[in-house]
């Protein structure tokens, strides 16, 4: 049904209802839905039971889990951070020496004007998008065609190692009182395992890919 939408507390208030109800409609049917689809060698285990029984309370857990979060060492962290940033910082300025110019390896257009234009090497293209790429799959079928190269692209694979360790775990967004939180979706793969995913706020990140840092 329409809905004119007028910026007014009232024109809110209607949205919400009506929200509210097709929520509440839409629940019905998935309920009915549910409870006639029966397991045939076990009539009385249907769809609801299982939602009931074990969909529901891995949702409570699993928001337990997700609200409360991992208390970080902010100490330690920034000492991994800081010791990982040392070892970059060499495998930078060599890699900088190799290709003749400070072309910054996390640029993908800078890595691709140095690999495919300076250096002339063949565009490896991304098998989905058929578009030019250098990530690590192109880097290390490169290496294997240009042995010539094999430091300049042991490095840049180094670094590149080192910065994803520190951009992608070790800067992850906390909560103010510093714990790592994350969004677990008990429903989220087609194969029936959870999915993980960084918060609505904007803290923490997926928690089924962290690497063992030390």
């Amino acid at each position: 049904f329409p809905v004119t939408i007028l910026y007014d507390d009232n024109s809110t208030w209607i949205y919400n209802c009506y929200d509210c109800c097709g929520t509440f409609e839409i629940a019905q049917c998935q309920l009915k839905d549910l409870h006639e689809r029966k397991n045939e060698t076990c009539p009385s285990f249907t769809s609801l039971t299982f939602q009931q029984n074990h969909i529901q309370p891995a949702m409570q857990t699993m928001t337990k889990v997700s609200t409360r979060g991992v208390l970080i060492d902010i100490a330690y962290r920034d000492q991994l951070k800081s010791t990982y940033l040392s070892q970059m910082e060499p495998l930078l300025k060599e890699f900088h020496s190799l290709a003749g110019s400070e072309v910054n390896p996390a640029s993908p257009k800078q890595m691709q004007e140095l690999l495919y234009g300076k250096l002339g090497m063949p565009v490896q293209l991304n098998p989905k998008s058929k578009s030019p790429t250098t990530d690590e799959h192109a880097i290390e079928a490169l290496r294997k065609k240009f042995p010539q190269h094999s430091r300049l692209f042991d490095v840049l694979l180094q670094w590149k190692e080192l910065n994803k360790l520190v951009s992608t775990y070790l800067d992850i967004p906390l909560t103010p009182d510093n714990r790592l939180t994350t969004i677990f979706n008990v429903v989220g793969t087609v194969t029936g395992r959870c999915n993980s995913s960084e918060t609505i706020w904007g803290y923490g990140t997926n928690l089924q890919n962290i690497p063992r840092l030390s």
